[in-house]
């Protein structure tokens, strides 16, 4: 059985840091990815807390700017495969869920 790495995908940097800090502790057994979702191109992240994040805020709000990748880009990137069989338990999980 080919064993795959999980991605986690996290655009702010502050939660990020401590994400990469996560993966290395627990072996790098999942990919971490400083991104957001959505139509590709780029994104301001504005908030004080996770839960407060909003990617639809304006530049004048503070705040960072962030990539945005399409889930295509994973497959495009070779960072998952389009052959592979997902099972059913599966699902795409946001934080709060």
């Amino acid at each position: 059985m080919v064993r795959t790495k999980a991605i986690a995908i996290e655009p702010s940097s502050q939660n990020f840091a401590k994400l990469a800090n996560n993966a290395e502790i627990n072996g790098s057994r999942f990919e971490v990815m400083k991104c957001a979702i959505g139509s590709p191109g780029r994104a301001r992240l504005s908030g004080t807390k996770h839960e407060a994040f909003s990617i639809a805020g304006n530049a004048a709000g503070g705040g960072e700017d962030v990539p945005v990748i399409a889930l295509d880009n994973l497959l495009d990137d070779g960072k998952i495969s389009a052959k592979r069989k997902i099972p059913d338990q599966a699902r795409c999980r946001r934080r709060g869920d």
